[in-house]
């Protein structure tokens, strides 16, 4: 998705609210800019002067300033209508600019859980999180000030002008060549920054991944006692953020700095510009006039300051659009895959090769055919490849080499999503989700579910006492951190066991498992197997009672022997 189709798929959806705040961005800098032109009536009336400035108030069809008792209720008008429009303009620019950065929210999150997983395991994903803080509000100021005020401005702006060049052709020239200048001179400055921003916001990241994983595993680092080198890890990276942040902000604020610079040096060159006309030429400028051009000048000068710096919010805003658009390009739907259809779940593997890099191999040329309603066992050593293979099956990695069937479909080339609607599994590499027992279970909070849950509970935990017994509404902790490992092996059971898939991977079947739990996981799986397709990844051979009657072991792996029973 390009930065144009982006912004278009946004303003499609919500063009009512952009065109009305473009609108009215426009009207807020009509009346700011007809406030002082309203003066040259005052000036009119009060020293009977005849200015150019007042003659843009006869223009108006209709007049109610013919006094000054007039006037001054036109005045009061006109400055409390500037700033409910005002109010209004910014109101509702900032609105859309929510609006953008909600979409833009959705947008990330939703592509974000289809960014391939290799991806997430290689790079790690607190990296990512910056995309939610800095980046989202660049994006944000990019489409409120980089677009919706920018186009009012420009509006306005070249009102703005066209009432100058009314006012004096010439010294008209004068302005619009200085402001051209100061144009190119901001242009070049923003083009060093976009530099520098760019390296200064992947260390940001960089440094947010750290403290993120850190976080995570926090009670590693107290029980290892790892205070010291992570603390000199962490301001190692902080010496470098700071590093590129003091050459960020030398050029970001000299920008800041000299637009306002380059504005002054333009009035200064004006106001010698006029004078020297005035001198030569006394009959051309009425001194009304002058102080009419001054003063229109002053009034937009905060437009031409907004419209100078708008570089500085598009190259800001480009930047973090483009790391967002990375994600957008990154991630796949798969939607152009054709869809899983599920026969009846016989698995083959052929020639089956992954590695994570050029230099090992988790397991090399791997071939197994696991029948349909079977029980099927793969043992191996710890670093085998037990939990690479599961997550292989499930197509939530792509294999380096040979390929997985499902059906005699090939797994890395159907849709994953449709795919795994026929598949679960239940191991540690699928941490619970939720608040609660029950949303760590449950795909949904209907009431059968719940009902359903609560039965699956009983039944597996009648053996415990009750003060051990999970609750449907007890707190689990962030990703079941308040629980026992054994608690958690019951959840995910029980949450493969709520989907009713016919394809089942179980890593690890009984580790974990309290001894009273486990003689009725065990009675399930022997239920079980016979209508389902449920495959054992384990370090052991002890299947409690569950037995194998074909054994055998494979060269070419790592895995120290396969057996299967039907």
């Amino acid at each position: 998705m390009s930065r144009k189709e982006l912004f278009l798929k946004f303003i499609k959806k919500h063009w009512q609210l952009s065109l009305f705040s473009i609108v009215l961005g426009f009207f807020a800098s009509v009346l700011t800019l007809l406030i002082p032109i309203a003066l040259g009536k005052y000036f009119d009336l009060m020293f009977a002067y005849h200015s150019r400035r007042a003659q843009v108030l006869d223009m108006f069809p209709f007049s109610f300033w013919e006094n000054m008792s007039q006037f001054l209720l036109f005045f009061i008008f006109l400055v409390v209508l500037q700033f409910f429009i005002t109010y209004a303009f910014r109101y509702f620019t900032a609105l859309s600019g929510e609006r953008f950065s909600k979409f833009l929210r959705e947008l990330l999150f939703t592509h974000q859980l289809w960014i391939p997983l290799a991806t997430y395991e290689a790079k790690g994903t607190g990296k990512y999180l910056l995309r939610y803080s800095g980046d989202m509000r660049s994006a944000q100021n990019l489409f409120t000030k980089g677009v919706l005020r920018l186009a009012s401005d420009l509006l306005i702006l070249l009102l703005a002008l066209g009432f100058m060049w009314w006012f004096d052709v010439w010294v008209s020239s004068i302005v619009m060549g200085s402001l051209i200048i100061a144009i190119l001179i901001v242009v070049w400055l923003n083009k060093h920054l976009r530099k520098v921003s760019i390296t200064r916001r992947n260390r940001r990241s960089l440094l947010l991944a750290f403290v993120s994983e850190r976080l995570r595993a926090i009670a590693s680092l107290r029980a290892f006692n790892r205070y010291t080198p992570e603390i000199l890890k962490f301001k190692k990276k902080s010496d470098g953020l700071y590093e590129i942040g003091s050459r960020y902000h030398a050029i970001y604020q000299l920008i800041y700095t000299i637009v306002p610079g380059l504005l002054y040096g333009v009035l200064t060159a004006t106001l010698v510009v006029i004078y020297l006309r005035s001198e030569a030429h006394p009959q051309l400028l009425h001194s009304g006039n002058v102080l009419a051009y001054i003063l229109l000048f002053l009034t937009i000068m905060p437009v031409i300051r907004r419209l100078l710096r708008a570089g500085l919010v598009w190259e800001m805003g480009l930047i973090s659009i483009d790391k967002l658009r990375t994600v957008l390009t990154q991630a796949t739907f798969e939607s152009d895959r054709p869809a899983f259809h599920f026969k009846k779940g016989k698995i083959e593997a052929e020639a089956l090769t992954f590695c994570w890099n050029k230099e090992k191999n988790v397991f090399n040329s791997l071939f197994f055919e696991i029948a349909p309603k079977s029980l099927f066992l793969f043992k191996g050593r710890p670093g085998s490849g037990k939990s690479t293979l599961l997550k292989l099956m499930m197509g939530l990695l792509i294999p380096t080499r040979g390929r997985i069937f499902i059906d005699g479909q090939d797994v890395s080339k159907v849709n994953g999503f449709s795919l795994r609607k026929y598949m679960t599994a239940v191991s540690p590499e699928f941490p619970l989700l939720g608040k609660t027992v029950f949303e760590a279970i449950s795909y949904n909070k209907k009431k059968r579910n719940r009902t359903r849950a609560q039965k699956l509970l009983a039944h597996f935990q009648q053996d415990l006492p009750e003060e051990m017994r999970l609750q449907l509404d007890m707190p689990i902790g962030e990703l079941g951190s308040r629980l026992s490992s054994g608690e958690i092996k019951l959840l995910q059971y029980l949450r493969a066991i709520m989907t009713r898939k016919p394809i089942l991977l179980i890593e690890e079947p009984f580790k974990g498992l309290h001894a009273k739990v486990r003689p009725y996981i065990v009675q399930w799986l022997k239920e079980q197997h016979k209508e389902r397709t449920i495959v054992l990844f384990s370090t052991s051979s002890n299947l409690q009672g569950l037995k194998a009657n074909n054994t055998f072991a494979l060269k070419q792996i790592p895995l120290d022997a396969i057996s299967t029973t039907t």
